[in-house]
This record gives C-alpha cells, structure tokens and sequence, in this order.
C-alpha cells in the first residue's frame, strides 16, 4: 500500500466513492489496490481511468457500464473533500481478506492484475483524430485568451448538444472528454456532421464571448495548426467547419 501522503489519501477516498457506486466495497478494494499496484503516486489521467474502468467493468461483470463508472470516478476526484468518505486504508487489507475467503481464493488482487486489458478499441479514424487535434487546438487557443474561459465553453457545448442528436453514451462521452486532459483522442460514434456541429457550437459560443474578430482569429490559428500535423494532412480539419 501506498505511504499516506495527502494527495494519495485524498485520490484513495475519491476512487473508493466512485468504485462504489458500482461495486460492493470488498470489490471496490480489489480495484482500488490493483490501481495502487500498477500506478503508484502518479497522475490519474483521462485514458488511465477510461481503461481502468473497462478492466473494472469486464472482471466484475459489469460490461456495458464502463461509461457510467468513468463518469463516476472523474466525479468523485473532483469532488470536495467534505464529500468524500473516510479513509479507507485503516480496513483495506481486512477487505481483501474478505472478499479471498468469499471467493474461496487466495489470489483475487492477483486474478485482477493478471487479467488481459482489453485492446478491441483498434486505431482511431481520420475524422476522429482531426477533430479530436481541432478541439484540442482550440482550447489551447482560448487558454491563451483566458487561462480558465474554456470549462465555461465546456459547459455551453454539453448544455446544447441536443440538437445533434448524439447516442446517450456518446453524449456522455463527449461531455467527460471535453473537460479533462485530454491527453487521448475521442473515441466516442460521432458523424462527420456532428462534429461539425459540435465545431459549430464552438465557434458560435466564442464569437458570443469575444467577438466575431477574435473568434474567427483564434479558430484560424487552431486549424492551421492542426493542417500542419499529420492527422490534419489526413483529414483536413476545414471540412468540419
């Protein structure tokens, strides 16, 4: 187990929140020691957590809720501390031995580290990578305009998706994607033309904020950034504008 720092407390706290809108405690335990194993005190990224949700979901038997609890988790370490539960180290390890005396096995963390993570996503698509390259671009490009202007532009693009007609999941997806990291590329089943309009929405809600002519200089400079690099070459990101 990890030394007790404050930022790993508080990160075991969160996970144990979020693991337990879907898991039993003692299965929440098995998941959470598993994190701590393979990720030490490092960073909980956007991909990390998208895995490690996947990982979660087939080996408890939890397929199809992957989104659900990717969701949860990024919640719960956003969360305020006042919310979150207590510190669950003091009974982890009396957990685990719970949930090995339920199983009849000695070895449930090491059944969950062992467990192949699933590689059936495959290569993302052309329109996938561009627009991912575009939206990331975009941002950067507002953050240089305003260091925290873009969870507001966030917030305005999830609050009006509607009209684009996006799966629930997908909606969902988007949503979370738009505002983490975004250190991976969105995957989630978007048409052309609605990541056109999400492109759209983008641009309309930046022209509202600052105007026509910084809006169509910023948007400017994020395509020719995103012309420049090989996903753009591939699909030009002006065939989403």
């Amino acid at each position: 187990m990890l030394a007790n720092t404050p930022d790993v407390v508080r990160r075991r706290k969160a996970m144990m929140l979020g693991l337990q809108a879907l898991l039993s405690r003692e299965q929440a335990v098995i998941a959470l020691l598993a994190w701590e194993r393979e990720h030490g005190a490092g960073s909980t990224t956007f991909e990390g957590l998208h895995q490690f949700a996947r990982r979660v979901c087939d080996h408890f038997g939890k397929v199809g809720r992957r989104v659900e609890l990717h969701r949860r988790l990024l919640e719960s370490l956003r969360a305020p501390d006042t919310s979150l539960p207590l510190d669950p180290s003091g009974d982890m390890r009396l957990m685990l031995r719970k949930a090995e005396r339920a199983s009849g096995s000695p070895d449930v963390l090491e059944a969950f580290l062992i467990a192949p993570t699933p590689t059936d996503e495959g290569p993302v698509s052309p329109l996938h990578a561009t627009f991912s390259k575009l939206i990331v671009a975009l941002e950067e490009q507002l953050r240089l305009h305003e260091p925290r202007i873009w969870m507001d532009a966030a917030s305005y693009l999830a609050e009006n998706l509607a009209p684009l007609r996006l799966a629930a999941s997908t909606e969902r997806e988007l949503t979370m994607w738009l505002r983490s990291d975004k250190r991976s590329l969105f995957r989630g089943m978007v048409t052309e033309g609605q990541a056109s309009g999400i492109v759209h929405l983008l641009y309309v809600w930046a022209a509202e904020m600052l105007g026509p002519v910084p809006a169509d200089r910023l948007f400017s400079e994020a395509v020719s950034i995103v012309q420049a690099s090989p996903e753009g070459r591939t699909f030009p990101p002006t065939a989403l504008l």
